[in-house]
């Protein structure tokens, strides 16, 4: 018993367990010295930062992440790096010209690897877009077939690829990329990736795009609902447009990019590219008939999304 006892306070607790006091005052030591410190501003940058939320916590609650300075110390520096970028923007939507400042790579960093970390933090932020259709209904009564506008898309998780409703389609997507993602054969490294796996993140985007496309036609409130708290749709376009992804023409991209932002801030004055496919590259654009048909590209890369 003793033994257990004694093995169990020698357990250091976990980094993320740790509160926002360096340390608990002694017996005999002043508490004020401890408070005193506690509102050094040296002391609050080098302590650790508590990133775990607790069941029940509201969102008022929840500790903003720091802007750390950019390192390559270690595999998740830019995750963190990205993470302090976006918990620390007050104005939403953000403006054209600031999504456009964080789908540029930092300096020192390979655009490839910075495309993943956006990729990746985009799987993390569309899980809020999907809890809110959930809420809006998107149910195969209400949403039987992945839809957006007269367009149909096939799910490519099947073989051969096959109609789903629309929140399997949506799943099937998000859970397939993370897969991928994921996967030590395509991404072996976060601080380094093989030229060859960068063909994926086009069929990524792609598919990642209908969702966006599908919420705009048939949960047009909850798209707005979510834009409005973290400005999802201006951060993957302005991604798209950076990196050249091209994906099927669409009327809401006209309606997004030119929504006024209602916080005072002056709307960029520059025009902003609305993804006309005549005036941009024609690097990875393809046009649709009605019923979305299943491409070679899309043919090719069905096996590894669905591993």
């Amino acid at each position: 018993m003793s033994s257990f006892a004694h093995s169990k306070g020698s357990v250091k607790p976990l980094s993320e367990d740790l509160t926002c006091v360096n340390t608990i005052p002694l017996l005999n030591e002043p508490i004020k010295s401890s408070v005193d410190e506690s509102l050094d501003i040296k002391t609050l940058v080098d302590r650790p930062f508590k990133k775990r939320l607790r069941p029940g916590m509201k969102k008022e609650d929840i500790p903003i992440v720091p802007l750390i300075e950019l390192n390559f110390e270690g595999p998740f520096s830019l995750e963190e790096y990205l993470d302090g970028l976006l918990s620390n923007e007050t104005s939403h939507p953000m403006s054209v010209k600031r999504t456009k400042e964080i789908a540029e790579p930092p300096k020192g960093v390979d655009p490839w690897i910075w495309v993943y970390e956006l990729i990746r933090r985009f799987i993390v932020d569309l899980n809020l877009l999907v809890v809110g259709m959930l809420e809006d209904s998107c149910s195969p009564e209400k949403c039987p077939e992945m839809r957006a506008n007269e367009w149909q898309y096939l799910c490519a998780c099947h073989n051969p690829p096959q109609e789903c409703v629309a929140i399997d389609y949506i799943l099937h997507t998000l859970d397939n990329t993370s897969t991928l993602l994921c996967s030590d054969k395509y991404f072996p490294s976060k601080i380094s990736i093989p030229l060859s796996s960068t063909r994926h993140f086009s069929s990524i985007m792609r598919r990642l795009y209908r969702i966006f496309n599908h919420a705009w036609y048939k949960h047009y409130e909850i798209f707005w609902k979510v834009e409005n708290e973290i400005s999802l749709y201006r951060r993957f376009m302005a991604v798209s447009e950076y990196y050249h992804f091209k994906y099927e023409h669409s009327d809401m991209v006209n309606e997004a990019y030119s929504k006024e932002i209602e916080d005072g801030y002056h709307q960029d004055q520059e025009k902003v590219d609305n993804y006309n496919p005549q005036t941009l590259n024609d690097h990875n654009y393809k046009t649709l008939n009605n019923s979305y048909e299943y491409d070679k590209e899309n043919r090719g890369n069905k096996n590894m999304l669905a591993s």
